[in-house]
C-alpha cells in the first residue's frame, strides 16, 4: 500500500534538573575543616529514561560525584568555596531527550579558624606590685577569623577565675602577698554550626603581688635604753621585707646635745657613735619602693638617753654626834645623788656593830641602838644604764654607849590613897630617879628612892617616869607607870571584864573593885590559924563577861547554859574564906530565857535551881582570858572536871541585882548555871576508859566509881572516817556505890587508827558520851575486810582488805539468792590493800562481797548497788 506512513507518539517534555535541597550547615560561611552536606533536593523532571546525578567542587574544580546527605569538604582551605551541583542526565538514547547541565544547588565559603586577641598595654607596666594595688589592661590586638566570632576576657588570682574582665577596668586590689594576678583573652561565641571553634584563654598580662614594704630591725649595742656618758653606741640593721620595683632600706641617725636634734644623716650599720656631750641618740630604718601603690614602711627607731656618770648622794645625821647613848634612836636623811642612766637607785643601807651584811634602810627612819655597839648608814648610787659606774660610797656612823637598864612597876596597896613605885632589874652602875609627870600625888619633882612611896590626895591617875643615868648617858627615860586611884562604888557592879582592881580592907574583909571603882567580889577570911588576913594581900580577882549566854554539853548530851559572868580568884596562898560574887538582874534574866528554850531541861525560876561550879584551871592566865568549862560531851575533853559548891543566892542592892555567897578554902574559876539534878550525883561516875592491842584483838576497859539508874554501855568505833559504828554492848550494874570494872574485846582491829568511845545509857533512855581513846595498829593482825566505800555505790567501789601476809586471793560477788555474779583474782600484800572495782553493770540491789585468806577462811561483807 503505497499510502502507508509511520507515526510517533510524544510522551514527555525535555528533562529539567534537580533543584532546592537542605544545606548543612545552612550558612554562607564555614570554618576550615568543616564538612558540609546537601539533602532533600527537589528531583529533576521530564525526559525519557533520565536520572539525576550530583557532584561537589572546590573553587569550581569537581571533586567527584556527590551522594545526597553525605559529608564532604573538610579538606578545603581558608578562602576556598565548596559547591554542590546537580543535573538530569542518562536519558534513553534516540528518545531525543537532552539531559541538563550541572546547576549550583549549594555553596559555602571557607574561612580560617579564629585567632584570639593579643598584646595590650599593662598598667602598671611592671611584673611585681604591692598588696592593695589595682591593675588594668587596654589596647589589645583583637582576635580575627572565624564566622560570627567575638573576643572576651577574664581576670584570675593564682589561676582561679575572678570573673569577666572589661578592657581598661581596674582589678586585683584584694590580692594578697605571694599571689599572681592574670588577665586572659580568647576568641569565642562563633556562629553555631559553622565549625568555627573558639580559642582557649591565653595570658595577656600578669603581675606578682608582693607584701607592702616592712621596715628592717635594728639591734642595739649596748641593748639598753640609756647609757652613761663617755661610751659609744651602735646599731646593726637587718634588712626589711616586701615592696616591689627598686627597694631601698633607708638607715640614718641624729643626735641631741641639749639644744635640739641635728638633721637625719646617713648611717652605716654597726658604726660607733660617740656619746660625749650628748643627751639623746637615735638611729632609724625604713623601706621604700619605687612602684606606685607600694607604701613607704613605718619607721623602726632605737634610741639611747645619755646621762652623766652616777654621783652618790649625801647623808645628814640625827643626832649629829659621834657617840649616842644605848636606846637612843638614830637616823640619817638622804639627799639624792645625781647622774646615772636607766633605772637609777640611791642605795641606802645600814648595819650594826661594824660587821655582817648590810640591810635596806629608809631615809629618816629611826634605828634602835639597844644592845648595839655601833650603827652605820651608807649610801651610793647605782644605774642600770650601759657603762654606768657605781658612785663612791658615803657613810655616817655612831658609837653606842651602854644605856642604863631598869623596869618601872607600881602597886596600888589599897584604895586609901597609898601606892608604891619600884624599879626592878637595875643594871650595874645605873642611877635611877623618879620624875613626876601628872596626877594628884606627892611628892613632885625627882626622887632617887627605890621603891618610892607616893600618896594620892584624891581619886585619879598618877603618872611617873623612870629616869636612868650612867657614864655617857644622862636621865634616860626607861619607861613610865600610871597608877589609878579609883573612886569606889560599893553598890555598883562592874560592867566590863578585867583584872585591874584595888582592894579596900576592913578588918577580915577585903572588897575588890575594878579600875573604875565598881564592885567585883568580896572575900571574908576566917582569921583562923594557920591562915590569916595577910594571905589575901596579893590575891588577884578577875571577872569575865561573855557577849551572850553560852552553853556546854553535859554528860547526858544536853546543852547546859551558864551565866555570862564568871570569876577567877587567884590568891598567894589558899585560905579558909567566905566568897561573895555579884551579878546583875539583866544577866540572870538572859540565863533564864536561854534555859527555857526547847527542850527546856534546865528551866529554873528566880534563884531556885541555880548552882555554883568550880573549875580548876578554868582561867588561862586570865587578864581576862577564860577557858570554857570542859565536859565529856566534847571529843577528847574527858569527864566533867567541875566541883559543885554549896552556895546561897540572894538579892543585892536597890537596883534588883544579885549576889551568891559560899565558903571555900581553894580557889580557881567559878561559873553559875541551872542544875539538872539538884543535890544529886550524875548517873555514872566514870573513873577511866582505856584500851590496848593484844595480838589479834584490841582490849578495852573502863572503871566506874558509882552508877545510878544505868542501863547499858554501848561500845562505838571510828576508823578515822568520822562515822561511829556500834560494835558491842555491856549491861551496866544499874545502881552501885562501889568501883566496878568492865572489859570488851574488838576482834577486828584495823591497820591505822582505831578510835573508841562509850555511850552510857540510863533506864530513861538518856545517854552521855565518854572520852575518846585511840589504839593505832601499824600492821595487819587479822585477815578481814577493813572498809567498803562508798556504800551504797553507783558503780565504782573501793574495797580495803587487811592481810597478815602476801598471797593470791579471789574477790567474789554474790547476789541475794546466792548466785555468783562477779569474780576477780587479786594479789594481796601484807598490810592494807585498797582494791577498786567497777560494778556499773550490776542491777540495783544488795550484794555479798567475799574473799578467802591464805588459811582458807572465808570473809564476807555487804554493799548496796544503787
Amino acid at each position: 500500500d503505497c499510502n502507508r506512513y509511520a507515526t510517533f507518539t510524544i510522551t514527555t517534555s525535555q528533562p529539567i534538573g534537580p533543584s532546592g535541597g537542605t544545606k548543612s550547615p545552612n550558612l554562607t560561611n564555614t570554618c576550615q575543616g568543616t564538612n558540609v552536606s546537601l539533602a532533600s533536593t527537589t528531583a529533576g523532571t521530564g525526559g525519557f529514561g533520565c536520572t539525576d546525578d550530583y557532584r561537589w567542587l572546590i573553587d569550581g574544580t569537581p571533586q567527584g560525584a556527590y551522594t545526597l546527605g553525605s559529608s564532604v569538604g573538610s579538606g578545603a582551605t581558608a578562602g576556598q568555596v565548596i559547591t554542590i551541583e546537580g543535573r538530569r542526565s542518562g536519558c534513553t538514547a534516540g528518545a531525543g531527550c537532552t539531559g541538563t547541565s550541572y546547576t549550583t544547588l549549594a555553596t559555602w565559603t571557607v574561612n580560617p579558624q579564629p585567632s584570639g586577641p593579643s598584646g595590650g598595654t599593662k598598667s602598671p607596666n611592671v611584673s611585681n606590685i604591692c598588696t592593695g594595688t589595682t591593675v588594668s589592661l587596654s589596647g589589645t590586638t583583637p582576635g580575627v577569623d572565624g564566622f560570627g566570632c567575638s573576643d572576651d576576657y577574664i581576670w584570675l588570682i593564682n589561676g582561679s577565675s575572678q570573673g569577666a574582665y572589661t578592657l581598661g577596668s581596674s582589678v586585683g586590689g584584694s590580692a594578697t602577698a605571694g599571689q599572681v594576678i592574670t588577665i586572659q583573652g580568647r576568641r569565642n561565641n562563633c556562629t553555631s554550626g559553622s565549625g568555627c571553634t573558639g580559642t582557649s584563654y591565653t595570658t595577656l598580662a600578669t603581675w606578682t603581688v608582693n607584701a607592702q614594704p616592712v621596715s628592717g630591725t635594728l639591734t642595739k649595742t649596748p641593748n639598753t635604753s640609756s647609757v652613761c656618758e663617755g661610751n659609744n653606741v651602735s646599731a646593726t640593721a637587718t634588712a626589711g621585707s616586701g615592696g616591689a620595683g627598686t627597694i631601698v632600706d633607708e638607715l640614718d641617725y641624729r643626735t641631741d646635745d641639749g639644744t635640739g636634734f641635728t638633721a637625719w644623716t646617713a648611717y652605716t650599720s654597726g658604726t660607733n657613735i660617740p656619746t660625749t656631750g650628748l643627751v639623746t641618740i637615735e638611729i632609724r630604718t625604713y623601706r621604700t619602693s619605687s612602684i606606685s601603690g607600694c607604701n613607704t614602711s613605718s619607721t623602726n627607731t632605737v634610741s639611747w638617753t645619755v646621762s652623766p656618770q652616777p654621783v652618790s648622794g649625801t647623808l645628814t645625821k640625827s643626832p649629829n654626834t659621834t657617840n649616842v647613848c644605848e636606846g637612843t634612836s638614830v637616823s640619817a636623811t638622804l639627799s639624792a645623788g645625781s647622774g646615772g642612766g636607766g633605772t637609777v637607785v640611791d642605795v641606802l643601807e645600814y648595819r650594826f656593830n661594824g660587821t655582817g651584811g648590810w640591810s635596806p634602810y629608809t631615809s629618816g627612819s629611826g634605828l634602835s641602838t639597844t644592845g648595839k655597839s655601833q650603827v652605820e648608814i651608807r649610801t651610793y648610787r647605782t644605774a642600770t644604764g650601759a657603762n654606768c659606774v657605781t658612785g663612791s660610797t658615803n657613810t655616817v656612823s655612831w658609837i653606842v654607849d651602854v644605856a642604863p637598864v631598869a623596869t618601872p612597876t607600881s602597886q596600888l596597896f589599897t584604895c586609901d590613897g597609898t601606892a608604891s613605885l619600884l624599879a626592878t632589874g637595875v643594871s650595874g652602875g645605873t642611877t635611877i630617879g623618879w620624875q613626876y609627870v601628872s596626877g594628884p600625888v606627892n611628892p613632885t619633882g625627882t626622887s632617887t628612892s627605890n621603891p618610892l612611896l607616893i600618896t594620892f590626895s584624891s581619886a585619879g591617875t598618877g603618872v611617873y617616869n623612870l629616869l636612868g643615868s650612867n657614864t655617857g648617858c644622862t636621865n634616860i627615860n626607861l619607861g613610865s607607870v600610871s597608877v589609878v586611884m579609883p573612886t569606889t562604888f560599893s553598890s555598883t557592879i562592874a560592867s566590863s571584864a578585867g583584872c585591874a582592881y584595888c582592894v579596900v580592907t576592913n578588918g577580915n574583909t577585903k572588897v575588890f573593885y575594878d579600875n573604875g571603882g565598881k564592885l567585883i567580889a568580896r572575900i571574908d577570911d576566917d582569921g583562923a590559924s594557920p591562915y590569916d588576913l595577910d594571905q589575901l594581900d596579893s590575891t588577884e580577882v578577875c571577872v569575865g563577861i561573855d557577849g551572850s549566854v553560852l552553853t556546854v554539853t553535859d554528860n547526858l548530851g544536853n546543852n547546859q547554859p551558864y551565866l555570862q559572868r564568871k570569876w577567877t580568884i587567884k590568891p598567894k596562898t589558899n585560905t579558909n574564906s567566905t566568897v561573895t560574887l555579884y551579878f546583875t538582874a539583866t544577866e540572870l534574866a538572859a540565863l533564864a530565857f536561854k534555859a527555857s528554850q526547847a527542850p527546856g531541861y534546865y528551866t529554873f525560876s528566880g534563884l531556885t535551881g541555880l548552882q555554883v561550879s568550880k573549875y580548876s584551871g578554868g582561867c588561862s592566865t586570865c587578864s581576862p582570858a577564860f577557858t570554857a568549862p570542859c565536859t565529856g560531851g566534847i571529843p577528847g575533853c574527858g569527864q566533867v572536871t567541875a566541883q559543885f559548891i554549896p552556895a546561897v543566892f540572894s538579892s543585892f542592892g536597890v537596883t534588883g541585882d544579885y549576889q551568891v555567897q559560899f565558903t571555900i578554902n581553894s580557889f580557881s574559876t567559878f561559873y553559875i548555871a541551872p542544875a539538872l539534878y539538884p543535890f544529886a550525883p550524875l548517873p555514872v561516875e566514870l573513873l577511866s576508859f582505856t584500851g590496848w592491842n593484844q595480838g589479834v584483838v584490841n582490849k578495852l576497859q573502863w572503871i566506874t566509881a558509882s552508877e545510878q539508874n544505868t542501863s547499858k554501855f554501848v561500845i562505838e568505833k571510828n576508823i578515822g572516817t568520822g562515822v561511829w559504828n556500834t560494835i558491842g554492848e555491856r549491861t551496866a550494874a544499874g545502881n552501885s556505890n562501889q568501883q566496878l570494872t568492865y572489859d570488851f574485846a574488838d576482834n577486828d582491829p584495823t591497820v591505822g587508827d582505831n578510835y573508841y568511845r562509850l555511850r552510857v545509857i540510863d533506864n530513861d533512855g538518856i545517854f552521855s558520851l565518854s572520852n575518846v581513846i585511840n589504839i593505832p595498829i601499824s600492821e595487819a593482825v587479822v585477815n578481814n575486810f577493813s572498809r567498803v566505800y562508798p556504800n551504797p555505790t553507783g558503780g565504782q567501789l573501793n574495797v580495803e582488805i587487811q592481810s597478815t601476809g602476801a598471797y593470791d586471793a579471789k574477790v567474789l560477788v554474790y547476789d541475794v539468792i546466792g548466785k555468783k555474779v562477779y569474780e576477780k583474782p587479786s594479789a594481796l600484800v601484807k598490810g592494807l590493800n585498797t582494791l577498786q572495782f567497777d560494778f556499773s553493770q550490776l542491777a540495783k540491789g544488795t550484794y555479798v562481797l567475799q574473799f578467802s585468806d591464805k588459811d582458807g577462811k572465808l570473809h564476807s561483807t555487804k554493799f548496796v548497788k544503787e
